[in-house]
């Protein structure tokens, strides 16, 4: 599946294959920038970028990526290419619940291999996190498939806007602060087709979940309540391996997998505990032509910090 995503610093966002930091020196002047450092500082106004000098980025750039064995995978991927559009808004409404609730800075990606992150700060008191959307896009057209949608600024909108018509959303975990958009971007969005994780809750309960020995109308009941459940169209919940002793259905019903299945490798975890108020979900993806791997809290790196900074 190529490099692995570990290296990235990004606590509880999808992962993909951008630096942690960029450290950057033009002529006597030396820069040290995490994303979630510049996402701050974009989010309250105060730079559309890194705040760095143009003539930084032409300078040297001091990174540590991992070995990468298949050159050609990674032949687009540029660490330093990333995109804002500040004049297009950074307000969303309804506002969003989590916060920052203004001034909510996108910063757009280039992983390379026809893949970006879109990424949004998120920030509870002293505590912050850059949380990203992973865009892929397909063969079919030049279609983009979505996984985990930001608040739909317009700037969020514009920069995804600009590299292809959304034709496939996925909501990839129950996380909380994962699917908080999804309404509302949905609204933005609403020909896409959507498909969840198990196990999703919403304003009018459960969801259900779909394994793989259910016959067609079982699945169509619970893609049916998950539509009312969360508040908008669901095309589909994606399914997790039936219980020992019980077969999975042969044929597969048309309506347990997307239209995307045979373009991604899907492992789908879900677990119920007593504990929890609900089941816990995630699913991964490997998309079979770039061999990219996308998770969305499964890999995580906490980057260690010096005590004199802690």
């Amino acid at each position: 599946i190529g490099p692995t995503a570990a290296w990235n610093s990004l606590p509880g966002a999808s992962r993909g294959f951008v630096p942690s930091r960029l450290e950057l020196s033009a002529n006597d002047d030396s820069f040290s920038w995490s994303r979630r450092e510049a996402l701050r500082v974009g989010g309250v106004g105060m730079a559309s970028a890194l705040s760095l000098p143009s003539a930084s980025r032409a300078e040297t750039v001091q990174l540590s990526p991992p070995t990468i064995t298949s050159a050609t995978l990674l032949s687009d991927y540029d660490p330093t290419d990333y995109k804002t559009l500040p004049s297009y808004g950074r307000t969303v409404f309804p506002p969003p619940f989590l916060p920052p609730l203004t001034n909510r800075a996108t910063y757009r990606y280039s992983l390379g291999r026809d893949a970006w992150a879109l990424e949004q700060l998120l920030a509870f008191a002293n505590v912050t996190a850059t949380i990203r959307t992973n865009v892929i896009k397909l063969d079919d057209g030049g279609g983009l498939w979505v996984c985990n949608p930001l608040f739909p600024t317009p700037e969020y909108c514009a920069l995804l806007d600009e590299l292809g018509p959304v034709t496939n959303v996925v909501l990839a975990t129950n996380a909380l602060e994962h699917k908080a958009a999804m309404k509302q971007f949905l609204f933005k969005y609403p020909d896409a087709e959507v498909w969840i994780s198990p196990g999703q809750y919403g304003p009018f309960g459960e969801c259900g979940i779909v394994t793989d020995d259910m016959n067609e109308d079982q699945v169509d009941a619970i893609v049916s309540k998950a539509a009312k459940t969360m508040g908008y169209r669901v095309d589909g919940v994606l399914p997790v391996k039936a219980q020992p002793g019980k077969e999975a259905q042969e044929p597969k019903p048309k309506n347990m997998y997307p239209s995307w299945k045979d373009v991604f490798d899907i492992a789908v975890l879900c677990v119920e505990l007593p504990e929890n108020a609900g089941p816990t979900s995630e699913c991964a993806f490997i998309h079979k032509k770039s061999r990219t791997l996308v998770v969305t809290d499964a890999v995580i790196c906490v980057p260690s910090v010096s005590s004199t900074t802690a």
